[in-house]
């Protein structure tokens, strides 16, 4: 963890420029402030479900305070069978409902998921070529609706651990007729062709699922996968990785899981699996994450002893740094906000609204830990000093505020007017 604090210093911040001037063009005389407002970063949460209940349902708008309190990026969710039970027939208000308030809040976007969670009726197609036409139908319309609004996408997702890990699934999916297995990489890389196509500016996403452990044979394949598809000029811009931390078998989650290996759920091993996925060469979206918690699918009494409040807290701030120090990663989204369902004990609240010692250890690390908040006098309008990377507000006594960006090492030097 002392390498990951070092490496956060190097890569998550920056020596900034800052030169303030009034409307005329003349440099700002006194002392300026600069407030870090949202890292660059993108710590996002998955909340569908509660924004279109906020107005009569207290856990409803505790659960909005919270996250737009702690997070500066929205998984909008839009799931196939959600959005289309009928061929054509389209139902966009949860996703519409997600993306208003993200605008609203001033918050990043990304889209969870083009091709998953099947609707019903696709699953009759019996010929190649239709499934080829309903999955550029399914991206078409993803594309027209919010393809000027939201840059990031999951495109494909759970495909190879369909193959690998759930042979229920996997059967499943053996079952429709003529369908074009996308744990085949010439069919994914044809999947993210045609996204392309419909997205040509956004960044897209192959999203798979298991413990990131240089010994687990399923993540092996993950990662076999990814590199198969950029071998073969896949057009996609992330490998993006689910980091659920749920036991497996009887074996305590102190102990590891049984495919992952001992240790699967220490920093030490997760430290490698990332290291192993980045090997693919390209930068990494955590999409969805939540910390070792009991798995509501399991009978009580499997293997299914957890961590104390404090230890989850503790477990999920070295996560987080982790995750963070890492150069080639581009964000991690939280998946649940409120315990319950399959993760027992993965939320920030409780499901009676309270807040659990993860939400104070996350907000002392984002408020306080890796914010930057400088003041000092100008010099010509002119000012030097070091900070994380994101958006900040600069102001001066007598002037409006105003925001300025700097988010990477060659973005840092911001020309600001300010307006009395």
């Amino acid at each position: 963890m002392e390498a990951a604090r070092k490496r956060i210093e190097e890569s998550r911040k920056g020596d900034f420029t800052l030169t303030l001037s009034d409307e005329q063009g003349k440099p700002i005389v006194g002392t300026a402030r600069a407030r870090l407002v949202s890292l660059a970063f993108q710590f996002g949460a998955h909340f569908s479900g509660y924004v279109r209940r906020a107005e009569t349902d207290p856990l409803a708008r505790t659960v909005l305070e919270v996250v737009d309190d702690l997070f500066n990026t929205v998984v909008v969710i839009g799931y196939w069978k959600s959005v289309e039970p009928k061929p054509g027939q389209m139902n966009w208000e949860e996703t519409d409902a997600l993306l208003h308030w993200a605008i609203g809040h001033d918050k990043m976007t990304r889209f969870h998921c083009i091709i998953y969670s099947f609707p019903q009726w696709v699953k009759s197609t019996d010929t190649e070529q239709a499934w080829w036409d309903a999955f550029e139908a399914r991206i078409k319309s993803v594309a027209d609706r919010y393809g000027k609004a939201i840059h990031e996408y999951d495109v494909i997702n759970e495909m190879v651990s369909d193959l690998v890990a759930w042979p229920a699934k996997k059967k499943e999916v053996e079952s429709y007729r003529n369908f074009p297995y996308l744990w085949e990489p010439k069919n994914g890389a044809r999947m993210l062709s045609i996204a392309r196509k419909y997205l040509p500016q956004a960044k897209l996403v192959v999203l798979e699922a298991r413990i990131s452990t240089p010994e687990s044979k399923e993540f092996q394949a993950i990662v076999a996968y990814d590199k198969a598809l950029a071998a073969l000029g896949a057009p996609f811009d992330y490998c993006g990785y689910q980091a659920h931390f749920f036991p497996g078998g009887t074996m305590p989650i102190r102990a590891g899981h049984p495919d992952a290996g001992p240790g699967a759920f220490t920093m030490k091993k997760l430290d490698a699996g990332l290291d192993l996925l980045a090997s693919v060469g390209k930068p990494i979206v955590i999409t969805e994450f939540n910390p070792p918690s009991r798995d509501g699918k399991r009978a009580e009494g499997e293997g299914q002893a957890g961590l104390t409040q404090d230890e989850l807290a503790a477990w999920t701030v070295n996560y987080t740094t982790l995750v963070f120090s890492k150069p080639y990663t581009r964000g991690l989204s939280r998946w649940y906000v409120v315990d319950g369902g399959r993760g027992v004990d993965a939320g920030i609240l409780t499901e009676k609204g309270e807040k659990k010692p993860v939400y104070h250890a996350l907000r002392k690390l984002f408020k306080e830990t890796w914010n930057t908040d400088w003041t000092g006098p100008l010099t010509l309008g002119k000012a030097s000093f070091r900070g994380f990377y994101g958006t900040y507000e600069a102001t001066v006594d007598g002037y409006l505020p105003a925001r300025f960006t700097c988010g990477s090492s060659d973005e840092c030097a911001a020309k600001v007017v300010l307006k009395r």
